[in-house]
Order: structure tokens, then C-alpha cells, then sequence
């Protein structure tokens, strides 16, 4: 198998359901940098989001904000943001509806959030910086990667964003939030730029996933594979399934299938 990069998601694929990477997982990752073989991750949290699980696991790519943004050893090589016009638009749109019950949205260097981080939850550490706001004026920014709310029905979203042809909507499986993003904005899209400007064939890549923001991305990269706990429609669009991301299910394969 002809290898140049493997590109994976983080939540339930890469780490563990309790947000953590086990040693064995590192010390695949090790090998695959002693055979010159890049590694990405591809997530839909933000940069500072995800700086923990960098920190724990240093990958050469960071594609972050649903495919927003593409960095490499601080190059910015792929980026596709909403304009701060359009994402005040929707904002204001969405705080006014009563069937929105939070928002989010984040943009190069921070995370806003329509209520405080509830420190009771796991993952607060993850977005301790985050800014509150009302989204009632213009956000300071000069433009928006990912805006993320919470509602009751899908239909309150799909309402607001009808009227935005250059934005689209996706969900996250088993959760009432919504991931609204620029159309230039994916996973996939944003690792074929970097392939682009890398000199890589897509089909040289291994992609690793498990939810909807990832099915595109496991079809167009040359290997596709999901973990055993993905949903189905990850699992029908792979080539391979691995073991779950509990059970290290992506390390274990390509300590298998690759190195």
C-alpha cells in the first residue's frame, strides 16, 4: 500500500470516548514519522479546541472548523471562512428564534458562545477561553469559520440558512447541534488543497472517521476507513472498517496494513 499521509478525525475516531490517547496509539504515530509518512488531523473543533490532543500527539497538518482551515508548521494552506456580514446575518437570525436554544461560532483566533462554559461538563477545558456573548452586535472579527447552534428541530436551522447559498448545514449524529459552514468548508476539500500544494496524489491518502463531516472525506481519499463504532453511512462509504475507537481501532490497523 503506496502511503504519503494519514488524515483522521478526533472525537470518537482518534481518541478515546473519554478524549484521551493511549500510549500505543503514540507510539504508532512515532513509527509512522520514522517512515516519512505525514499525518493530519481533520476535526470539526476549532485551533484552540483542539491544541490539547496537538499537544498530546503533534500532527504535521491541523485541519480544524469542519475543513475552515488547513495550517501546516504555521502556513496557512487551505482556508474557507463565512464573511462577517453574512455570519452577523445568520446570527442575528438564529438568536431570534426561539426554537435556538445556544450558539457558537468560532473564527481563526477565538471561540464565542450565547451562554457561559458549563464547568460541570467534561470538556470545558477544551474552551475555558471561550468569549460570551448575545451575538446582538457584530462579532470583532473579519470572519466566522463555524457557527454552531443548538435547537429543537432541524427545520429552525434549515430556515435561517435557506436564504445563504454560500453556507450549508450538517449535523452531528445523535446531538440537536448543527454545524454551519462556508460551501468551500470540508474536510475533504480542504485535504485535496493541501494534497494540491504538497505534491500528493489523494490516492496515497488513509482517511479515519466516523460521522457525517467525514463520509466525503473517506470516499475521496484514496483509502477510507472507519472505526467500528462510526454510523453506518461512514461504513457503507468506506473501504475498510477498523476496530472501535476505544479499542485503539485505528492504530491497531495501520500497524497492520501499513507499517
Amino acid at each position: 500500500m503506496s502511503v504519503k499521509m494519514i488524515v483522521t478525525d478526533l472525537d470518537n475516531t482518534l481518541l478515546h470516548r473519554d478524549k484521551t490517547i493511549s500510549e500505543y496509539t503514540r507510539s504508532i504515530f512515532r513509527r509512522l514519522r520514522e517512515r516519512n509518512i505525514l499525518t493530519a488531523f481533520a476535526t470539526s473543533r476549532s485551533a484552540k479546541a483542539s491544541a490539547r490532543f496537538r499537544a498530546m500527539l503533534p500532527p504535521d497538518i491541523n485541519i480544524t472548523s469542519g475543513g475552515a482551515i488547513a495550517v501546516m508548521n504555521g502556513r496557512t494552506l487551505f482556508r474557507a471562512a463565512i464573511d462577517i456580514e453574512t455570519a452577523t446575518l445568520i446570527l442575528r437570525s438564529l438568536k431570534a428564534n426561539e426554537e435556538v436554544l445556544q450558539i457558537t461560532a468560532d473564527s481563526e483566533n477565538y471561540y464565542f458562545d450565547s451562554k457561559p462554559v458549563d464547568t460541570s461538563w467534561a470538556g470545558c477545558v477544551d474552551y475555558a477561553d471561550s468569549i460570551t456573548t448575545d451575538f446582538s452586535e457584530p462579532l470583532p472579527v473579519p470572519d466566522i469559520f463555524k457557527i454552531t447552534p443548538n435547537a429543537i428541530r432541524a427545520e429552525a436551522i434549515l430556515a435561517v440558512t435557506s436564504h445563504y447559498p454560500t453556507v450549508d448545514v450538517l449535523n452531528f449524529t445523535g446531538e440537536d447541534w448543527y454545524q454551519i459552514k462556508s460551501c468551500k468548508a470540508a474536510k475533504h476539500l480542504a485535504i485535496a488543497e493541501v494534497c494540491a500544494k504538497l505534491g500528493i496524489n489523494m490516492s496515497d491518502v488513509i482517511a479515519f472517521g466516523d460521522d457525517n463531516n467525514d463520509i466525503e472525506m473517506l470516499r475521496e481519499c484514496g483509502t477510507g476507513v472507519a472505526v467500528a463504532n462510526a454510523i453506518d453511512e461512514c461504513k457503507a462509504a468506506a473501504d475498510y472498517i477498523c476496530g472501535s475507537c476505544d479499542d485503539d481501532g485505528l492504530a491497531k490497523w495501520l500497524e497492520e496494513n501499513v507499517l
